[in-house]
């Protein structure tokens, strides 16, 4: 401490982390870990239920496939299912990873091997995990880890509360202690919002000032249409996925990947995104170049993210995290100094803060309608207000709630303005 303490001293930008960030979530982060997440153990034992047969049903379906007892789990057996049996091109020399069989041609057994695993993962990580994870007081209580991201989000662990899949199913096994509500807040788009914010394209700050929506105006751009003209649901799922994907990387490849088109169409849809938002592509540019130039992007907020070791081999994978450092950091430090804020007025109400996930808040609320609906305006207002309050007012930043007993089964509750 007397050695490093001085330094944080010396650099502004550390010393507003270290003060104004740093210390106030670490002591807010001790109170939500110490209230923890109630977990419905019969939503539980229904899962195991239904994934084990669904796991022993994918089995079966891939020894049919096969015409031998193979163990799916097996590297070297679906190696020789694959490579030497079938005949399917060998190009990472015998690897059975995720990636591999996705790029392997998507024949049945592939792709029952594919859903076995997932299966698996699903089963062995978010199901199985709940009984070593529960605790005596019907709880799991994970750590949460202001330092454990290389892109300045939180992260967590034992269990991992920022990465439970969306599918209801899953979700659904975490819920309001026995007679209370689940009250959830999140920031809408809000790594989207703070690239127009950083980058201040004109467009896409346009988008978000005039109350547009993104992904429509998006899918007509790249299909297009004109504005009268509404694009189909599949045109504005593949808008969705390009305007979130941009920040991470993802290239015209995995577009067309996960879309069953040709590279070449799904690097159309990802330059047009581009040549959409010219501002926003030479700010994520520079952002990407930052490792080779061994240069350090700070946030408001103080975060710094240093290139360190920069090798051919990790230069892509740093050049990602640098080019969603910005919007991801300050999402997550908008989210945290909204808790910060509302940790102790929503404690005298009875309302507890029991998990953060990156820019949502999960409370868990008395089952009394005038308290939710308090709670709720008050985390809404103070989710829109930090960014303002740091500065970030180019674009405003809008705050959604829902509720329910059973996180992932949660509908929204309408708060007026």
């Amino acid at each position: 401490f007397e050695v490093l303490k001085p330094r944080i001293r010396e650099d502004t930008a550390l010393e507003r982390l270290y003060h104004r960030t740093l210390l106030p979530a670490s002591w807010m982060l001790s109170r939500v870990e110490r209230n923890g997440i109630y977990v419905d153990m019969e939503m539980v034992e229904q899962n195991e239920r239904e994934y084990t047969e669904a796991i022993n049903g994918s089995i079966a379906s891939i020894q049919e496939l096969a015409g031998w007892n193979i163990n799916p789990n097996s590297p070297d057996q679906v190696k020789q299912l694959l490579f030497e049996q079938m005949g399917l091109p060998d190009k990472a020399k015998g690897s059975t990873s995720k990636d591999t069989l996705e790029r392997l041609p998507q024949v049945p057994v592939v792709k029952a091997i594919l859903r076995h695993r997932r299966l698996a993962k699903m089963y062995g990580t978010y199901v199985k995990s709940m009984y070593k994870h529960r605790k005596g007081d019907g709880r799991v209580h994970p750590t949460y880890l202001i330092h454990g991201t290389r892109t300045g989000r939180l992260s967590s662990r034992e269990p991992n509360m920022q990465n439970i899949p969306r599918e209801p199913q899953i979700r659904g096994q975490f819920a309001a202690s026995p007679g209370r509500k689940l009250l959830e807040v999140d920031l809408a788009q809000a790594e989207l919002r703070a690239l127009a914010a950083f980058s201040k394209d004109p467009d896409l700050c346009h988008v978000f000032t005039s109350g547009a929506d993104l992904h429509t105006e998006v899918a007509q751009f790249l299909f297009g249409l004109t504005s009268d003209e509404k694009p189909t649901k599949e045109q504005r799922v593949l808008a969705k996925t390009v305007n979130f994907g941009i920040i991470y990387g993802r290239t015209g490849y995995t577009i067309a990947d996960e879309f069953g088109m040709t590279v070449d169409e799904g690097n159309k849809y990802v330059q047009g995104w581009f040549d959409k938002f010219p501002v926003a592509s030479d700010f994520i540019s520079k952002c990407r170049t930052a490792p080779r130039k061994l240069q350090t992007i700070t946030t408001l907020f103080g975060r710094k993210k240093r290139p360190g070791l920069v090798t051919r081999e990790n230069l892509r994978d740093l050049q990602n995290e640098a080019a969603n450092f910005p919007e991801q950091s300050v999402a997550s430090d908008i989210t945290l100094h909204a808790a910060i804020r509302l940790l102790k007025p929503l404690e005298e109400m009875g309302v507890y803060i029991i998990n953060l996930v990156h820019d949502s808040i999960l409370m868990d609320c008395l089952d009394d309608d005038k308290i939710i609906y308090k709670a709720a305006k008050l985390a809404t207002q103070e989710m829109t207000q930090v960014p303002r309050d740091w500065g970030i007012t180019v674009v405003p930043f809008e705050s959604d709630a829902e509720v329910g007993t059973h996180w992932g089964h949660t509908e929204e509750l309408k708060l007026e303005d």
